[in-house]
Protein backbone atom coordinates (compact mmCIF):
# COMPACT_ATOMS: atom_id res chain seq x y z
CA UNK A 1 0.00 0.00 0.00
CA UNK A 2 0.88 3.69 -0.21
CA UNK A 3 0.58 6.57 2.22
CA UNK A 4 0.55 10.19 1.09
CA UNK A 5 0.14 13.49 2.84
CA UNK A 6 -0.06 17.11 1.76
CA UNK A 7 -0.25 20.42 3.58
CA UNK A 8 -1.17 23.66 1.86
CA UNK A 9 -1.29 27.15 3.39
CA UNK A 10 -2.31 30.41 1.73
CA UNK A 11 -1.67 33.87 3.19
CA UNK A 12 -2.74 37.29 1.95
CA UNK A 13 -1.65 40.60 3.47
CA UNK A 14 -3.66 43.56 2.19
CA UNK A 15 -2.97 47.24 2.82
CA UNK A 16 -5.28 50.05 1.81
CA UNK A 17 -5.10 53.80 2.36
CA UNK A 18 -8.05 56.03 1.43
CA UNK A 19 -8.55 59.80 1.39
CA UNK A 20 -12.05 61.10 0.64
CA UNK A 21 -13.65 64.53 0.40
CA UNK A 22 -17.33 65.36 -0.11
CA UNK A 23 -18.89 68.79 -0.43
CA UNK A 24 -22.36 70.06 -1.25
CA UNK A 25 -22.84 73.67 -2.33
CA UNK A 26 -26.22 74.78 -3.58
CA UNK A 27 -27.50 72.29 -6.14
CA UNK A 28 -24.06 70.77 -6.62
CA UNK A 29 -22.51 67.76 -4.87
CA UNK A 30 -18.90 66.73 -5.38
CA UNK A 31 -17.36 63.52 -4.00
CA UNK A 32 -13.64 62.79 -4.49
CA UNK A 33 -11.72 59.68 -3.45
CA UNK A 34 -8.01 58.84 -3.88
CA UNK A 35 -6.28 55.77 -2.58
CA UNK A 36 -3.52 53.22 -2.64
CA UNK A 37 -3.70 49.47 -2.07
CA UNK A 38 -1.36 46.50 -2.17
CA UNK A 39 -1.80 42.78 -1.74
CA UNK A 40 0.92 40.22 -1.01
CA UNK A 41 -0.11 36.60 -1.51
CA UNK A 42 1.91 33.55 -0.45
CA UNK A 43 0.96 29.94 -1.15
CA UNK A 44 2.98 27.10 0.36
CA UNK A 45 2.61 23.37 -0.19
CA UNK A 46 4.52 20.39 1.16
CA UNK A 47 3.65 16.86 0.07
CA UNK A 48 5.13 13.41 0.35
CA UNK A 49 4.36 9.81 -0.44
CA UNK A 50 5.80 6.46 0.67
CA UNK A 51 4.95 2.85 -0.12
CA UNK A 52 5.52 -0.44 1.66
CA UNK A 53 3.06 -0.04 4.51
CA UNK A 54 4.08 -1.99 7.62
CA UNK A 55 1.01 -1.72 9.87
CA UNK A 56 -2.35 -1.64 8.04
CA UNK A 57 -4.68 1.12 9.15
CA UNK A 58 -1.99 3.48 10.45
CA UNK A 59 -1.95 6.41 7.96
CA UNK A 60 1.35 8.11 8.85
CA UNK A 61 4.44 8.39 6.64
CA UNK A 62 6.67 6.72 9.21
CA UNK A 63 4.57 3.56 8.75
CA UNK A 64 6.04 2.92 5.28
CA UNK A 65 9.51 1.97 4.09
CA UNK A 66 10.03 3.32 0.55
CA UNK A 67 10.11 6.99 -0.47
CA UNK A 68 8.12 7.67 -3.65
CA UNK A 69 8.43 11.44 -3.67
CA UNK A 70 8.73 14.55 -1.53
CA UNK A 71 7.66 17.78 -3.15
CA UNK A 72 6.57 21.33 -2.46
CA UNK A 73 6.39 24.88 -3.67
CA UNK A 74 6.31 28.44 -2.36
CA UNK A 75 4.38 30.76 -4.68
CA UNK A 76 4.53 34.54 -4.30
CA UNK A 77 2.19 37.03 -5.97
CA UNK A 78 2.08 40.79 -5.47
CA UNK A 79 -0.21 43.49 -6.84
CA UNK A 80 -0.23 47.21 -6.15
CA UNK A 81 -2.53 49.97 -7.30
CA UNK A 82 -3.12 53.71 -7.14
CA UNK A 83 -6.64 54.92 -7.87
CA UNK A 84 -8.95 57.92 -7.87
CA UNK A 85 -12.65 58.52 -8.35
CA UNK A 86 -14.76 61.67 -8.81
CA UNK A 87 -18.57 61.78 -8.55
CA UNK A 88 -20.57 64.91 -9.38
CA UNK A 89 -24.31 65.51 -9.29
CA UNK A 90 -26.51 68.52 -10.02
CA UNK A 91 -29.97 68.90 -8.49
CA UNK A 92 -29.94 65.16 -7.85
CA UNK A 93 -30.97 64.78 -11.51
CA UNK A 94 -27.73 64.78 -13.46
CA UNK A 95 -24.85 62.52 -12.47
CA UNK A 96 -21.32 62.29 -13.84
CA UNK A 97 -18.43 60.17 -12.61
CA UNK A 98 -14.87 59.38 -13.63
CA UNK A 99 -12.15 57.08 -12.36
CA UNK A 100 -8.52 56.26 -13.01
CA UNK A 101 -6.25 53.59 -11.62
CA UNK A 102 -2.70 52.41 -12.19
CA UNK A 103 -2.04 48.77 -11.31
CA UNK A 104 1.14 46.73 -11.13
CA UNK A 105 1.39 42.93 -11.05
CA UNK A 106 4.33 40.65 -10.32
CA UNK A 107 3.02 38.26 -13.01
CA UNK A 108 4.57 40.47 -15.70
CA UNK A 109 8.17 41.53 -16.31
CA UNK A 110 9.29 44.93 -14.92
CA UNK A 111 8.97 46.46 -18.41
CA UNK A 112 5.27 45.50 -18.68
CA UNK A 113 4.30 45.38 -15.02
CA UNK A 114 2.17 48.52 -14.85
CA UNK A 115 -1.10 49.24 -16.63
CA UNK A 116 -3.34 52.33 -16.70
CA UNK A 117 -7.12 51.94 -16.69
CA UNK A 118 -9.85 54.55 -16.67
CA UNK A 119 -13.61 54.88 -16.77
CA UNK A 120 -16.43 57.42 -16.87
CA UNK A 121 -20.19 57.44 -16.76
CA UNK A 122 -23.30 59.59 -16.69
CA UNK A 123 -26.93 59.25 -15.67
CA UNK A 124 -30.06 61.36 -16.04
CA UNK A 125 -33.07 61.07 -13.76
CA UNK A 126 -35.67 62.02 -16.35
CA UNK A 127 -38.61 61.57 -13.98
CA UNK A 128 -37.41 64.52 -11.88
CA UNK A 129 -37.66 66.96 -14.78
CA UNK A 130 -40.53 69.46 -14.70
CA UNK A 131 -41.60 68.44 -18.20
CA UNK A 132 -41.95 64.77 -17.25
CA UNK A 133 -45.69 64.00 -17.13
CA UNK A 134 -47.13 62.95 -13.81
CA UNK A 135 -48.57 59.53 -14.45
CA UNK A 136 -49.72 56.49 -12.53
CA UNK A 137 -48.29 54.33 -15.31
CA UNK A 138 -44.66 55.51 -15.64
CA UNK A 139 -43.67 56.49 -12.11
CA UNK A 140 -39.89 56.70 -12.58
CA UNK A 141 -37.40 56.83 -15.46
CA UNK A 142 -33.62 56.98 -15.50
CA UNK A 143 -31.17 56.84 -18.43
CA UNK A 144 -27.52 55.87 -17.95
CA UNK A 145 -24.32 55.10 -19.80
CA UNK A 146 -20.74 54.22 -18.92
CA UNK A 147 -17.36 53.22 -20.31
CA UNK A 148 -14.58 51.57 -18.34
CA UNK A 149 -11.39 49.58 -18.67
CA UNK A 150 -10.19 46.68 -16.53
CA UNK A 151 -6.94 44.77 -16.51
CA UNK A 152 -6.59 41.00 -16.22
CA UNK A 153 -3.42 39.26 -15.03
CA UNK A 154 -4.93 35.79 -14.53
CA UNK A 155 -2.74 33.29 -16.38
CA UNK A 156 -3.24 29.57 -15.85
CA UNK A 157 -1.33 26.46 -16.75
CA UNK A 158 -3.28 24.33 -19.25
CA UNK A 159 -5.22 21.44 -17.76
CA UNK A 160 -3.03 18.46 -16.94
CA UNK A 161 0.22 20.44 -16.83
CA UNK A 162 2.71 19.03 -14.33
CA UNK A 163 4.51 21.91 -12.64
CA UNK A 164 5.69 20.24 -9.44
CA UNK A 165 2.51 18.64 -8.05
CA UNK A 166 0.31 21.67 -8.67
CA UNK A 167 -2.15 19.77 -10.85
CA UNK A 168 -2.89 17.52 -7.88
CA UNK A 169 -3.42 20.27 -5.32
CA UNK A 170 -5.30 22.86 -7.36
CA UNK A 171 -2.67 25.61 -7.65
CA UNK A 172 -3.03 25.92 -11.41
CA UNK A 173 -2.37 29.65 -11.69
CA UNK A 174 0.88 30.71 -13.32
CA UNK A 175 2.42 33.48 -11.20
CA UNK A 176 5.69 33.61 -13.18
CA UNK A 177 4.52 33.82 -16.78
CA UNK A 178 7.45 35.97 -17.94
CA UNK A 179 10.13 33.64 -16.56
CA UNK A 180 11.43 30.28 -17.70
CA UNK A 181 10.47 27.64 -15.15
CA UNK A 182 12.41 24.54 -14.20
CA UNK A 183 12.08 21.36 -12.17
CA UNK A 184 14.80 19.41 -10.42
CA UNK A 185 14.23 15.73 -11.17
CA UNK A 186 16.35 12.92 -9.68
CA UNK A 187 17.55 10.15 -11.98
CA UNK A 188 17.71 6.46 -11.06
CA UNK A 189 20.95 7.02 -9.14
CA UNK A 190 19.58 9.99 -7.20
CA UNK A 191 21.54 12.59 -9.16
CA UNK A 192 19.80 15.89 -9.89
CA UNK A 193 18.68 16.78 -13.41
CA UNK A 194 17.36 20.26 -14.16
CA UNK A 195 14.54 20.29 -16.72
CA UNK A 196 12.89 23.33 -18.26
CA UNK A 197 9.13 22.79 -18.05
CA UNK A 198 7.82 26.21 -19.09
CA UNK A 199 8.99 28.86 -21.56
CA UNK A 200 8.63 32.38 -20.18
CA UNK A 201 7.59 35.39 -22.23
CA UNK A 202 8.95 38.79 -21.15
CA UNK A 203 6.64 40.54 -23.62
CA UNK A 204 3.39 39.33 -22.07
CA UNK A 205 1.31 42.16 -20.59
CA UNK A 206 -2.07 43.04 -19.16
CA UNK A 207 -5.15 41.76 -20.96
CA UNK A 208 -7.48 44.77 -21.19
CA UNK A 209 -11.27 44.64 -21.16
CA UNK A 210 -13.04 47.75 -22.50
CA UNK A 211 -16.67 47.87 -21.39
CA UNK A 212 -19.40 50.15 -22.72
CA UNK A 213 -22.95 50.11 -21.30
CA UNK A 214 -26.07 52.04 -22.35
CA UNK A 215 -29.35 51.49 -20.58
CA UNK A 216 -32.39 52.68 -18.72
CA UNK A 217 -34.35 51.99 -15.55
CA UNK A 218 -38.11 52.39 -15.54
CA UNK A 219 -40.76 51.92 -12.87
CA UNK A 220 -44.38 51.24 -13.78
CA UNK A 221 -47.39 51.57 -11.47
CA UNK A 222 -45.01 51.88 -8.50
CA UNK A 223 -44.74 48.09 -8.67
CA UNK A 224 -42.91 46.96 -11.80
CA UNK A 225 -39.20 47.72 -12.14
CA UNK A 226 -37.42 47.09 -15.44
CA UNK A 227 -33.71 47.62 -16.04
CA UNK A 228 -32.28 47.05 -19.52
CA UNK A 229 -28.74 47.51 -20.81
CA UNK A 230 -26.99 47.13 -24.11
CA UNK A 231 -23.32 46.30 -23.62
CA UNK A 232 -20.17 45.93 -25.64
CA UNK A 233 -17.11 44.31 -24.10
CA UNK A 234 -13.97 44.34 -26.19
CA UNK A 235 -10.96 42.41 -24.94
CA UNK A 236 -7.57 43.39 -26.34
CA UNK A 237 -4.24 41.59 -25.90
CA UNK A 238 -6.09 38.37 -25.12
CA UNK A 239 -3.96 36.01 -22.99
CA UNK A 240 -3.63 32.53 -24.47
CA UNK A 241 -1.38 29.51 -23.93
CA UNK A 242 -0.03 28.84 -27.43
CA UNK A 243 1.13 25.24 -28.01
CA UNK A 244 4.80 24.84 -28.96
CA UNK A 245 6.53 22.29 -31.13
CA UNK A 246 7.89 19.30 -29.17
CA UNK A 247 11.35 20.22 -30.46
CA UNK A 248 11.35 23.27 -28.15
CA UNK A 249 11.37 21.03 -25.10
CA UNK A 250 8.29 22.64 -23.54
CA UNK A 251 4.61 22.38 -24.40
CA UNK A 252 3.35 25.96 -24.56
CA UNK A 253 4.04 29.66 -24.01
CA UNK A 254 1.68 32.35 -22.67
CA UNK A 255 1.12 35.19 -25.15
CA UNK A 256 -1.15 38.15 -25.92
CA UNK A 257 -2.56 36.80 -29.16
CA UNK A 258 -5.49 38.93 -30.27
CA UNK A 259 -8.77 40.72 -29.63
CA UNK A 260 -12.30 39.57 -28.88
CA UNK A 261 -15.68 41.33 -28.76
CA UNK A 262 -18.92 40.60 -26.92
CA UNK A 263 -22.16 42.41 -27.71
CA UNK A 264 -25.45 41.80 -26.00
CA UNK A 265 -28.33 42.86 -23.82
CA UNK A 266 -29.12 42.31 -20.17
CA UNK A 267 -32.62 42.67 -18.70
CA UNK A 268 -33.69 42.68 -15.04
CA UNK A 269 -37.33 42.55 -14.02
CA UNK A 270 -38.88 42.91 -10.56
CA UNK A 271 -42.60 42.94 -9.73
CA UNK A 272 -44.24 43.66 -6.39
CA UNK A 273 -47.37 41.58 -6.99
CA UNK A 274 -48.72 42.15 -3.48
CA UNK A 275 -47.49 44.79 -1.08
CA UNK A 276 -49.47 45.20 2.13
CA UNK A 277 -48.69 45.48 5.81
CA UNK A 278 -49.07 41.73 6.40
CA UNK A 279 -48.31 40.26 2.96
CA UNK A 280 -45.52 40.82 0.44
CA UNK A 281 -45.21 38.87 -2.80
CA UNK A 282 -42.34 39.76 -5.12
CA UNK A 283 -41.11 37.96 -8.22
CA UNK A 284 -37.95 38.74 -10.16
CA UNK A 285 -36.09 37.50 -13.23
CA UNK A 286 -33.04 38.43 -15.25
CA UNK A 287 -31.49 37.30 -18.49
CA UNK A 288 -28.44 38.00 -20.61
CA UNK A 289 -28.00 37.35 -24.32
CA UNK A 290 -24.78 38.06 -26.17
CA UNK A 291 -22.79 37.29 -29.29
CA UNK A 292 -19.08 36.63 -29.15
CA UNK A 293 -16.52 37.06 -31.93
CA UNK A 294 -12.76 36.87 -32.36
CA UNK A 295 -11.78 40.14 -34.07
CA UNK A 296 -7.98 39.90 -34.36
CA UNK A 297 -5.30 37.20 -34.27
CA UNK A 298 -1.64 37.13 -35.32
CA UNK A 299 -2.56 34.41 -37.81
CA UNK A 300 -5.87 33.57 -39.44
CA UNK A 301 -6.55 30.99 -36.75
CA UNK A 302 -5.12 29.40 -33.63
CA UNK A 303 -6.00 25.81 -32.75
CA UNK A 304 -6.23 24.60 -29.19
CA UNK A 305 -7.39 21.04 -28.49
CA UNK A 306 -11.03 20.64 -29.50
CA UNK A 307 -11.38 24.38 -30.30
CA UNK A 308 -10.23 26.62 -33.11
CA UNK A 309 -9.89 30.35 -32.55
CA UNK A 310 -10.53 32.05 -35.89
CA UNK A 311 -11.15 35.66 -36.88
CA UNK A 312 -14.86 36.19 -37.47
CA UNK A 313 -15.87 33.09 -35.49
CA UNK A 314 -16.98 32.90 -31.86
CA UNK A 315 -14.43 32.07 -29.21
CA UNK A 316 -14.60 28.41 -28.25
CA UNK A 317 -16.01 27.27 -31.56
CA UNK A 318 -15.57 23.51 -31.65
CA UNK A 319 -13.10 22.15 -34.21
CA UNK A 320 -13.87 18.46 -34.48
CA UNK A 321 -14.38 15.55 -36.79
CA UNK A 322 -18.03 15.09 -37.66
CA UNK A 323 -19.56 11.79 -36.62
CA UNK A 324 -21.36 10.11 -39.55
CA UNK A 325 -22.90 7.14 -37.78
CA UNK A 326 -22.12 3.46 -37.37
CA UNK A 327 -21.15 0.96 -40.06
CA UNK A 328 -23.96 -1.59 -39.83
CA UNK A 329 -21.77 -4.39 -41.12
CA UNK A 330 -19.07 -4.26 -38.43
CA UNK A 331 -20.01 -1.54 -35.90
CA UNK A 332 -17.10 0.76 -36.79
CA UNK A 333 -17.42 4.48 -36.12
CA UNK A 334 -17.76 6.56 -39.28
CA UNK A 335 -16.70 10.17 -39.79
CA UNK A 336 -17.06 12.57 -42.71
CA UNK A 337 -14.14 13.24 -45.03
CA UNK A 338 -13.88 15.95 -47.70
CA UNK A 339 -13.34 14.87 -51.29
CA UNK A 340 -11.02 17.10 -53.31
CA UNK A 341 -10.07 17.46 -56.96
CA UNK A 342 -6.54 17.72 -58.34
CA UNK A 343 -6.35 21.42 -57.45
CA UNK A 344 -7.29 20.76 -53.82
CA UNK A 345 -10.79 22.23 -54.10
CA UNK A 346 -13.49 20.46 -52.11
CA UNK A 347 -15.97 18.77 -54.44
CA UNK A 348 -18.02 16.84 -51.91
CA UNK A 349 -17.58 14.52 -49.01
CA UNK A 350 -17.84 10.88 -48.10
CA UNK A 351 -17.51 8.76 -44.98
CA UNK A 352 -14.50 6.92 -43.62
CA UNK A 353 -13.74 4.60 -40.73
CA UNK A 354 -10.12 5.78 -40.66
CA UNK A 355 -10.03 8.45 -37.98
CA UNK A 356 -6.83 10.09 -39.22
CA UNK A 357 -8.33 10.56 -42.69
CA UNK A 358 -11.49 12.27 -41.45
CA UNK A 359 -11.77 16.05 -41.88
CA UNK A 360 -11.94 18.43 -38.95
CA UNK A 361 -14.62 21.10 -39.25
CA UNK A 362 -15.53 24.32 -37.49
CA UNK A 363 -18.75 23.23 -35.82
CA UNK A 364 -21.77 25.52 -35.78
CA UNK A 365 -22.22 24.60 -32.14
CA UNK A 366 -20.07 26.45 -29.63
CA UNK A 367 -19.62 26.64 -25.88
CA UNK A 368 -21.26 30.06 -25.49
CA UNK A 369 -24.89 29.92 -24.30
CA UNK A 370 -27.58 31.91 -26.11
CA UNK A 371 -29.11 33.13 -22.87
CA UNK A 372 -28.46 32.73 -19.16
CA UNK A 373 -29.79 34.23 -15.96
CA UNK A 374 -32.03 33.53 -13.01
CA UNK A 375 -35.46 34.00 -11.49
CA UNK A 376 -37.03 33.76 -8.08
CA UNK A 377 -39.51 35.01 -5.55
CA UNK A 378 -39.86 36.48 -2.05
CA UNK A 379 -43.08 35.77 -0.17
CA UNK A 380 -43.83 37.19 3.29
CA UNK A 381 -46.80 36.64 5.54
CA UNK A 382 -46.44 38.67 8.71
CA UNK A 383 -43.22 37.35 10.32
CA UNK A 384 -42.76 34.32 8.05
CA UNK A 385 -40.67 34.79 4.89
CA UNK A 386 -39.94 32.36 2.04
CA UNK A 387 -37.24 33.14 -0.53
CA UNK A 388 -36.24 31.06 -3.56
CA UNK A 389 -33.83 31.64 -6.44
CA UNK A 390 -33.20 29.54 -9.53
CA UNK A 391 -30.63 29.79 -12.33
CA UNK A 392 -30.82 28.75 -15.97
CA UNK A 393 -28.80 28.54 -19.17
CA UNK A 394 -29.91 27.66 -22.70
CA UNK A 395 -28.40 27.43 -26.16
CA UNK A 396 -24.78 26.38 -25.63
CA UNK A 397 -23.01 23.05 -26.05
CA UNK A 398 -20.35 21.33 -24.01
CA UNK A 399 -17.95 18.54 -24.85
CA UNK A 400 -18.77 15.72 -22.44
CA UNK A 401 -15.38 14.08 -21.99
CA UNK A 402 -16.61 12.34 -18.83
CA UNK A 403 -19.19 10.51 -20.95
CA UNK A 404 -16.51 9.88 -23.58
CA UNK A 405 -14.21 8.25 -21.04
CA UNK A 406 -17.12 6.10 -19.81
CA UNK A 407 -17.68 4.89 -23.40
CA UNK A 408 -13.99 4.59 -24.22
CA UNK A 409 -12.61 1.61 -26.10
CA UNK A 410 -9.11 0.33 -25.54
CA UNK A 411 -7.27 -2.22 -23.45
CA UNK A 412 -6.46 0.29 -20.69
CA UNK A 413 -10.18 0.70 -19.94
CA UNK A 414 -10.81 -2.96 -19.10
CA UNK A 415 -12.23 -3.25 -15.60
CA UNK A 416 -13.14 0.43 -15.37
CA UNK A 417 -16.62 1.92 -15.15
CA UNK A 418 -18.70 2.25 -18.30
CA UNK A 419 -21.78 4.31 -19.02
CA UNK A 420 -25.00 2.32 -19.27
CA UNK A 421 -25.22 3.31 -22.96
CA UNK A 422 -22.67 0.58 -23.74
CA UNK A 423 -25.62 -1.81 -23.45
CA UNK A 424 -27.03 -0.13 -26.58
CA UNK A 425 -23.78 -0.53 -28.56
CA UNK A 426 -23.59 -2.26 -31.92
CA UNK A 427 -23.46 -6.04 -31.86
CA UNK A 428 -24.20 -8.71 -34.44
CA UNK A 429 -27.63 -9.00 -32.85
CA UNK A 430 -28.10 -5.20 -32.74
CA UNK A 431 -26.80 -3.98 -36.13
CA UNK A 432 -28.99 -0.85 -36.29
CA UNK A 433 -27.57 0.77 -33.15
CA UNK A 434 -26.34 4.36 -33.29
CA UNK A 435 -23.73 3.55 -30.61
CA UNK A 436 -20.42 2.26 -32.08
CA UNK A 437 -19.04 -1.16 -31.24
CA UNK A 438 -17.20 -1.40 -27.91
CA UNK A 439 -13.73 -2.55 -28.86
CA UNK A 440 -10.90 -3.29 -26.43
CA UNK A 441 -8.34 -3.33 -29.24
CA UNK A 442 -9.09 -0.14 -31.17
CA UNK A 443 -8.51 3.11 -29.26
CA UNK A 444 -10.29 5.23 -31.88
CA UNK A 445 -13.84 3.92 -31.78
CA UNK A 446 -14.71 6.67 -29.31
CA UNK A 447 -12.15 9.26 -30.39
CA UNK A 448 -12.92 12.99 -30.21
CA UNK A 449 -15.75 14.10 -32.50
CA UNK A 450 -19.02 16.02 -32.36
CA UNK A 451 -20.62 12.76 -31.17
CA UNK A 452 -19.75 13.93 -27.66
CA UNK A 453 -21.21 17.43 -27.96
CA UNK A 454 -24.26 17.82 -25.76
CA UNK A 455 -26.50 20.74 -24.88
CA UNK A 456 -25.34 22.65 -21.82
CA UNK A 457 -28.89 23.73 -20.97
CA UNK A 458 -29.83 23.56 -17.31
CA UNK A 459 -32.19 24.82 -14.64
CA UNK A 460 -31.06 24.67 -11.03
CA UNK A 461 -32.58 25.49 -7.67
CA UNK A 462 -29.81 27.63 -6.24
CA UNK A 463 -31.11 28.78 -2.85
CA UNK A 464 -34.26 28.36 -0.79
CA UNK A 465 -34.74 29.82 2.68
CA UNK A 466 -37.58 29.92 5.18
CA UNK A 467 -37.27 32.32 8.10
CA UNK A 468 -39.36 33.51 11.01
CA UNK A 469 -38.84 36.75 12.94
CA UNK A 470 -39.80 36.54 16.59
CA UNK A 471 -41.11 39.84 17.92
CA UNK A 472 -42.11 39.48 21.52
CA UNK A 473 -42.28 42.07 24.27
CA UNK A 474 -41.05 39.50 26.78
CA UNK A 475 -37.86 39.05 24.76
CA UNK A 476 -37.38 42.81 24.71
CA UNK A 477 -37.68 42.84 28.48
CA UNK A 478 -34.67 40.50 28.47
CA UNK A 479 -32.69 42.95 26.34
CA UNK A 480 -33.21 41.01 23.08
CA UNK A 481 -34.32 43.38 20.31
CA UNK A 482 -35.00 40.69 17.70
CA UNK A 483 -34.65 36.97 17.08
CA UNK A 484 -34.69 35.20 13.72
CA UNK A 485 -34.78 31.47 12.95
CA UNK A 486 -33.81 30.31 9.45
CA UNK A 487 -33.84 27.08 7.47
CA UNK A 488 -31.71 27.31 4.31
CA UNK A 489 -30.89 25.03 1.40
CA UNK A 490 -28.40 25.55 -1.44
CA UNK A 491 -27.97 23.70 -4.75
CA UNK A 492 -31.03 21.58 -4.06
CA UNK A 493 -31.74 20.34 -7.59
CA UNK A 494 -30.35 20.40 -11.13
CA UNK A 495 -31.96 19.47 -14.43
CA UNK A 496 -29.57 19.05 -17.37
CA UNK A 497 -29.38 17.14 -20.65
CA UNK A 498 -27.63 14.12 -19.15
CA UNK A 499 -28.04 12.82 -15.62
CA UNK A 500 -24.95 13.54 -13.54
CA UNK A 501 -23.69 16.25 -15.91
CA UNK A 502 -23.34 19.69 -14.31
CA UNK A 503 -22.77 22.44 -16.94
CA UNK A 504 -22.12 24.95 -14.14
CA UNK A 505 -18.69 23.38 -13.55
CA UNK A 506 -17.38 24.22 -17.01
CA UNK A 507 -18.71 27.64 -17.89
CA UNK A 508 -16.47 29.91 -19.93
CA UNK A 509 -13.62 31.29 -17.80
CA UNK A 510 -12.96 28.02 -16.01
CA UNK A 511 -9.30 28.06 -16.92
CA UNK A 512 -8.44 25.91 -19.92
CA UNK A 513 -11.47 23.62 -19.57
CA UNK A 514 -13.91 25.97 -21.30
CA UNK A 515 -16.89 24.07 -22.60
CA UNK A 516 -15.61 20.72 -21.36
CA UNK A 517 -17.05 18.64 -18.55
CA UNK A 518 -14.55 18.00 -15.79
CA UNK A 519 -13.62 14.99 -13.69
CA UNK A 520 -14.51 16.81 -10.47
CA UNK A 521 -17.22 16.57 -7.86
CA UNK A 522 -20.44 18.45 -8.53
CA UNK A 523 -21.63 21.47 -6.59
CA UNK A 524 -22.36 20.39 -3.04
CA UNK A 525 -25.94 20.33 -1.79
CA UNK A 526 -26.21 21.93 1.65
CA UNK A 527 -28.99 22.33 4.21
CA UNK A 528 -28.40 24.53 7.23
CA UNK A 529 -30.20 26.03 10.22
CA UNK A 530 -29.60 29.49 11.62
CA UNK A 531 -30.50 31.44 14.72
CA UNK A 532 -29.82 35.19 14.87
CA UNK A 533 -30.21 37.07 18.13
CA UNK A 534 -29.77 40.85 18.27
CA UNK A 535 -29.38 42.67 21.58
Amino acid sequence: GRIGTATSNDYTITNQQLLSWKKSFGNHTLDILVGHESSDFTSKMLAGQKSGVVIPGLPVLSNATKYNYVDGYNDLYNVEGYFSRVNYSYKDKYFVNGSFRRDGSSVFSPDNRWGNFYGFGAAWSVAKESFFPKSKVVTDLRIKGSYGEQGNDNIFYPSGTQISHRSYFGSARNYYAYQNQYEIVPDADGNATVLQVYTGNKDIKWEVSKNMNLGFEIELFNRVNIEAEYFERKVSDLIYNRPLSPSTGTNFVSENIGDMANKGIEINLGIDVIKTEDVDFNIWANGTHYKNEITALPNSFVSGGIFRFQVGAPAYAYYLREFAGVDKTNGNSLWYMDQKDASGAVTGRTTTSVYGSATQYINKKNANPDVYGGFGTVVRYKNLTLQASLAYQFGGYMYDNVYQSAMYSGSDNIGQNYHKDVEKAWTVDNPNSDVPRIDHVSTLQMAASDYFLIKSDYISIQDVSLSYDFKNSKLQDLGISSTKFSLMGSNLALWSERKGMDPRLSNLGSRSNNGQSLNVYGVMKTISFGLTVNF
